[in-house]
């Protein structure tokens, strides 16, 4: 029995990716799993920083009014 350290990536899908050495021959292997995770900071996406960006237009519109007020004018 050999022990390898090596990394290996875990996909959103929960698909395992791992590394292994080359100087292991092809064939069977009995594999033990121990998992350390890494926790990374997940990366904010573009929009989500214009969150709230403008709101002081809308301070104290009522939503229904507002939407009342577009489909009357519809009608016109």
């Amino acid at each position: 029995m050999e022990t390898i350290k090596t990394q290996a990536t875990i996909a959103a899908d929960g698909t395992l990716r791992l590394e292994v050495p080359s100087r292991l021959p092809p064939g069977l292997a009995n594999v033990v799993l121990v998992v350390e995770l890494n926790r990374i900071e997940p990366q904010r996406l573009p929009w989500e920083s214009i969150v709230g960006v403008g709101k002081e237009i809308w301070a104290g519109e009522d939503a229904q009014d507002y939407v009342n007020h577009l489909r009357d004018e519809w009608e016109r």
